[in-house]
Protein backbone atom coordinates (compact mmCIF):
# COMPACT_ATOMS: atom_id res chain seq x y z
CA UNK A 1 0.00 0.00 0.00
CA UNK A 2 1.32 3.19 -0.97
CA UNK A 3 1.36 6.42 1.26
CA UNK A 4 -0.90 9.28 -0.99
CA UNK A 5 -1.63 12.54 0.55
CA UNK A 6 -5.07 13.68 -0.84
CA UNK A 7 -4.44 17.62 -1.75
CA UNK A 8 -7.86 18.39 -3.34
CA UNK A 9 -11.63 17.11 -3.33
CA UNK A 10 -13.00 18.55 -6.02
CA UNK A 11 -17.50 18.62 -5.32
CA UNK A 12 -20.16 19.99 -6.99
CA UNK A 13 -24.00 20.77 -6.00
CA UNK A 14 -27.19 22.91 -7.10
CA UNK A 15 -28.25 25.61 -4.78
CA UNK A 16 -30.81 27.48 -6.82
CA UNK A 17 -31.67 28.44 -10.03
CA UNK A 18 -31.38 32.57 -11.03
CA UNK A 19 -29.45 34.43 -9.01
CA UNK A 20 -28.54 37.75 -8.49
CA UNK A 21 -24.42 37.64 -8.04
CA UNK A 22 -24.27 41.30 -8.36
CA UNK A 23 -26.41 41.34 -4.95
CA UNK A 24 -24.69 38.89 -3.71
CA UNK A 25 -21.50 40.09 -4.56
CA UNK A 26 -22.05 43.32 -2.67
CA UNK A 27 -23.66 41.82 0.28
CA UNK A 28 -20.64 39.16 1.20
CA UNK A 29 -17.03 39.92 2.27
CA UNK A 30 -14.38 37.57 0.82
CA UNK A 31 -16.13 37.41 -2.72
CA UNK A 32 -15.15 38.18 -6.05
CA UNK A 33 -17.06 39.30 -8.72
CA UNK A 34 -16.09 39.92 -12.09
CA UNK A 35 -18.24 38.82 -14.57
CA UNK A 36 -15.95 40.62 -17.71
CA UNK A 37 -13.39 37.78 -16.59
CA UNK A 38 -15.40 34.75 -14.85
CA UNK A 39 -19.24 34.49 -15.47
CA UNK A 40 -19.96 33.48 -12.05
CA UNK A 41 -18.40 34.60 -8.43
CA UNK A 42 -15.83 33.06 -6.02
CA UNK A 43 -16.55 32.92 -2.49
CA UNK A 44 -12.99 32.13 -0.48
CA UNK A 45 -13.13 31.06 3.07
CA UNK A 46 -9.79 30.24 5.97
CA UNK A 47 -11.18 27.45 7.56
CA UNK A 48 -11.53 25.36 6.01
CA UNK A 49 -9.52 26.77 2.90
CA UNK A 50 -11.72 26.56 -0.02
CA UNK A 51 -12.64 28.36 -2.91
CA UNK A 52 -16.53 28.09 -3.80
CA UNK A 53 -17.76 29.09 -7.53
CA UNK A 54 -21.01 30.14 -7.67
CA UNK A 55 -22.82 31.01 -11.30
CA UNK A 56 -26.26 32.61 -11.86
CA UNK A 57 -27.99 29.21 -12.03
CA UNK A 58 -27.31 27.87 -8.81
CA UNK A 59 -24.25 25.57 -9.87
CA UNK A 60 -21.88 25.26 -7.55
CA UNK A 61 -17.86 24.28 -7.67
CA UNK A 62 -16.26 23.93 -4.33
CA UNK A 63 -12.33 23.42 -4.73
CA UNK A 64 -9.37 23.13 -1.87
CA UNK A 65 -11.00 20.35 0.59
CA UNK A 66 -8.46 18.35 1.25
CA UNK A 67 -11.39 15.48 2.29
CA UNK A 68 -15.04 14.95 1.32
CA UNK A 69 -15.91 16.01 5.06
CA UNK A 70 -14.04 19.82 4.71
CA UNK A 71 -16.07 20.23 1.44
CA UNK A 72 -19.78 19.60 2.71
CA UNK A 73 -18.49 22.12 5.89
CA UNK A 74 -17.03 24.32 3.10
CA UNK A 75 -20.50 24.34 1.05
CA UNK A 76 -22.30 24.07 4.40
CA UNK A 77 -20.79 27.63 5.10
CA UNK A 78 -21.42 28.78 2.15
CA UNK A 79 -25.13 28.11 1.56
CA UNK A 80 -25.38 29.61 5.42
CA UNK A 81 -23.43 33.19 4.48
CA UNK A 82 -25.83 32.83 1.53
CA UNK A 83 -29.13 32.46 3.33
CA UNK A 84 -28.02 35.20 5.79
CA UNK A 85 -27.72 37.65 2.81
CA UNK A 86 -31.07 36.78 1.81
CA UNK A 87 -30.64 34.54 -0.32
CA UNK A 88 -33.44 31.14 -0.59
CA UNK A 89 -31.39 28.52 -0.41
CA UNK A 90 -32.59 24.48 -1.10
CA UNK A 91 -33.43 22.41 1.95
CA UNK A 92 -30.93 20.06 0.70
CA UNK A 93 -27.50 19.66 -0.78
CA UNK A 94 -26.77 16.95 -3.61
CA UNK A 95 -22.74 16.68 -3.44
CA UNK A 96 -21.26 14.94 -6.26
CA UNK A 97 -17.49 14.51 -5.82
CA UNK A 98 -15.77 15.71 -9.21
CA UNK A 99 -12.17 15.02 -9.21
CA UNK A 100 -10.09 13.91 -6.48
CA UNK A 101 -6.47 14.97 -6.36
CA UNK A 102 -3.46 12.75 -4.71
CA UNK A 103 0.08 13.04 -4.44
CA UNK A 104 3.00 10.57 -3.65
CA UNK A 105 6.69 11.15 -3.56
CA UNK A 106 8.97 7.92 -3.87
CA UNK A 107 11.25 9.22 -2.84
CA UNK A 108 13.84 8.36 -5.71
CA UNK A 109 14.50 9.46 -9.21
CA UNK A 110 13.02 7.99 -12.48
CA UNK A 111 14.09 7.62 -15.77
CA UNK A 112 10.51 8.35 -17.89
CA UNK A 113 11.99 6.58 -20.83
CA UNK A 114 12.47 3.23 -19.19
CA UNK A 115 9.00 3.59 -17.80
CA UNK A 116 7.58 4.60 -21.13
CA UNK A 117 9.02 1.78 -22.19
CA UNK A 118 8.03 -0.65 -19.90
CA UNK A 119 3.84 0.42 -19.81
CA UNK A 120 1.72 0.23 -22.66
CA UNK A 121 2.60 3.05 -24.76
CA UNK A 122 -0.97 3.02 -25.91
CA UNK A 123 -1.35 4.43 -21.85
CA UNK A 124 1.26 6.24 -21.77
CA UNK A 125 2.32 9.66 -23.18
CA UNK A 126 6.03 10.96 -22.78
CA UNK A 127 7.09 14.11 -24.65
CA UNK A 128 9.66 16.20 -22.72
CA UNK A 129 10.14 18.52 -24.92
CA UNK A 130 6.31 20.05 -24.31
CA UNK A 131 5.99 18.38 -20.76
CA UNK A 132 8.42 17.17 -18.16
CA UNK A 133 5.91 14.48 -17.29
CA UNK A 134 4.68 11.64 -18.07
CA UNK A 135 1.07 10.85 -18.52
CA UNK A 136 -0.11 7.35 -17.69
CA UNK A 137 -3.98 6.82 -18.81
CA UNK A 138 -5.20 3.82 -16.05
CA UNK A 139 -7.86 1.16 -16.70
CA UNK A 140 -10.18 3.32 -14.86
CA UNK A 141 -10.50 5.63 -18.02
CA UNK A 142 -11.31 9.08 -16.40
CA UNK A 143 -8.30 8.46 -14.01
CA UNK A 144 -4.79 9.41 -14.88
CA UNK A 145 -1.60 9.69 -13.48
CA UNK A 146 1.11 12.12 -13.45
CA UNK A 147 4.93 10.53 -12.95
CA UNK A 148 7.70 13.04 -12.64
CA UNK A 149 11.75 12.46 -12.97
CA UNK A 150 12.09 13.46 -9.39
CA UNK A 151 9.66 10.56 -8.34
CA UNK A 152 7.09 12.58 -7.85
CA UNK A 153 3.24 11.34 -8.98
CA UNK A 154 -0.09 13.15 -9.49
CA UNK A 155 -3.31 11.40 -9.48
CA UNK A 156 -6.12 13.22 -10.69
CA UNK A 157 -9.69 12.22 -11.97
CA UNK A 158 -10.53 9.83 -9.23
CA UNK A 159 -14.03 10.53 -7.84
CA UNK A 160 -13.85 8.01 -4.69
CA UNK A 161 -10.50 7.21 -2.57
CA UNK A 162 -10.83 3.44 -3.14
CA UNK A 163 -9.77 4.32 -6.78
CA UNK A 164 -7.22 6.62 -6.37
CA UNK A 165 -5.77 3.59 -3.78
CA UNK A 166 -6.43 1.35 -6.47
CA UNK A 167 -4.47 2.91 -9.32
CA UNK A 168 -1.62 4.04 -6.89
CA UNK A 169 -1.16 0.83 -5.78
CA UNK A 170 -0.88 -1.38 -8.52
CA UNK A 171 0.98 1.57 -10.32
CA UNK A 172 3.68 1.57 -7.42
CA UNK A 173 3.25 -2.18 -7.40
CA UNK A 174 4.59 -2.45 -11.20
CA UNK A 175 7.48 -0.01 -10.93
CA UNK A 176 8.76 -2.05 -8.01
CA UNK A 177 8.08 -5.54 -10.04
CA UNK A 178 10.09 -4.18 -13.04
CA UNK A 179 12.86 -3.08 -10.85
CA UNK A 180 12.18 0.70 -11.90
CA UNK A 181 12.17 1.92 -7.81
Amino acid sequence: MVDYTIENVIVTTSIKADLNLKNIASTLPNVEYNPEYFPGLVLKLEDPKTATFILKNGKTVCIGGKNFKESRLALETVTKNLTDAGVEIKDELDIDVQNIIASLDLNTPLNLHEVEEVFNREQTTYKPDEFQGLVYNTELNHVTILLFETGKIVCYGAKKLSEVKKVLDKFVNRLHAVGLI
